[in-house]
């Protein structure tokens, strides 16, 4: 029975194969690219992106996927259940990006662009793509993988400036004369099936990795942990010296005096500072373990520090995240009656959006902090179903205004500027 199982399997991948050139690709098509590409995707390792694996590949939603204050009401559009992918983005590569548009001109998730009146468009805007609506330029069927051969940019970021342009969406290599840019893609799996898509929910990232690098962070708790969910966190420990896959690389001594010290003093931050460095200036500098988000100082703090705020490093009278915003009702019996406190320092409520980096700054050396929005602005959601089946809608909408900040406008046709924002060039 065990072999004539195996020689059943075979057959079928077989069958797959001579089948590829449909476009509306079966079941048995998906899995056998999966299983063709698989060792490719785990091989990737993208300069200052390789995350070494450590499970990420496996089907849950990281901070770089839909940011959970920005939900988008869910498409209509099919495509084997992709609104449920998330984004996988543990090993991302570069191509450029497409996305289907109706006849109408409006970007749609549809996989393979097959609807009636539907054609690609070659040049989606960073709004598309942070959507999770864009696919790989390469793409073929509703697996949106790349045929073997394919080339994709004509070159890839190099130096920090053009990867944080990238994950915006509008670093257009050099090289390519058709105004194309260049971004990020990703690998998502569901039920041992391989899809690929463009990386959304960017912008939130951006907002997320400034607040970092400029000590004015909106700290959230990892589903699991900071290795696992956390990308842009991870990124940023291994850029400042202080970590590598959210692992210390500091005398985690500091952890248990930092905690000491705030339960008595909510605002000594002073005990909770390491050594690092600043890439932006490349001299040392020191890092607040609290205003870096360290998961292990949080969590200490939130069970045991009533109605705890952490304000901005340099700015006492700025308030920037709460055990509310970063564990949500983890911690209840600390945050619970603690509405009027945090209204009156302004502090933010969890769904608002995270702080707005300024135009013109990338966060490293004397950057400006971030714009706060107004307390209350985020949209209000309604959420229902279980797992892959859970659904959400905005019952209220965002008032919080623009929320793009540095993201520049989407690459025009024709255009050949490497930068497409002030602080790149």
């Amino acid at each position: 029975m065990f072999f004539f199982a195996l020689f059943a399997i075979r057959v079928t991948l077989v069958w797959s194969q001579t089948d590829c050139e449909n476009p509306q690709a079966s079941d048995s098509l998906i899995q056998t690219n999966f299983v063709n590409m698989k060792s490719t995707f785990d091989t990737y390792a993208e300069d200052g992106l390789d995350l070494e694996g450590n499970g990420k590949e496996e089907e849950e939603e990281g901070i770089h996927g839909v940011a959970v204050h920005e939900a988008v009401e869910e498409n209509n559009d099919d495509e084997e259940g992709s609104e449920q992918l998330g984004d996988m983005c543990g090993h991302p590569t570069y191509d450029y990006s497409k996305v289907c548009r109706y006849s109408d001109g409006r970007a749609n998730n549809h996989g393979t662009c097959t609807c009636p009146g539907c054609k690609w468009d070659y040049y989606p805007t960073p709004d598309d793509c942070n959507k999770c609506l864009c696919k790989p330029a390469g793409g073929k069927g509703v697996s949106q993988i790349a045929p073997s051969g394919y080339k994709g940019c004509c070159s890839t970021p190099k130096s920090r400036d053009e990867k944080d342009l990238a994950s915006l969406y509008a670093w257009v290599p050099p090289c390519d004369s058709k105004g194309r840019a260049c971004m990020l893609q990703c690998v998502n799996r569901v039920k041992h099936v391989a899809y690929m898509k463009t990386m959304c929910g960017n912008l939130a990232g951006w907002r997320y990795s400034y607040g970092l690098r400029t000590q004015n962070p909106r700290c959230k708790k990892p589903k699991r942990n900071c290795n696992y969910n956390d990308h842009p966190r991870d990124h940023f420990y291994r850029a400042i010296g202080i970590a590598r896959n959210c692992k210390p690389g500091f005398n985690t001594g500091v952890i248990g005096t930092c905690t000491n010290a705030i339960k008595k003093y909510p605002t000594d931050y002073g005990k909770c500072m390491v050594g690092g460095k600043d890439p932006g200036t490349g001299r040392a500098k020191q890092w607040s373990l609290l205003h870096t988000c360290w998961d292990d100082v949080w969590d200490a703090i939130c069970k045991n520090v009533k109605c705890f705020m952490l304000k901005a490093i340099d700015n006492p009278k700025v308030c920037v995240s709460t055990c509310k915003t970063y564990g949500g009702d983890a911690y209840k019996s600390q945050t619970d009656g603690c509405e009027d406190i945090y209204a009156a320092n302004n502090c933010p409520e969890p769904r608002d959006p995270t702080a707005l980096p300024p135009k013109g700054a990338n966060g490293w050396g004397d950057s400006p902090p971030p714009t706060v929005f107004p307390r209350g602005c985020g949209p209000v959601q309604q959420c229902g179903g279980r797992a892959r089946k859970k659904w959400c809608k905005v019952v209220k909408p965002n008032t919080c205004g623009s929320m793009t900040g540095a993201t520049a406008s989407a690459p025009t046709a024709g255009t050949t500027a490497s930068c497409a924002c002030s602080w790149c060039r």
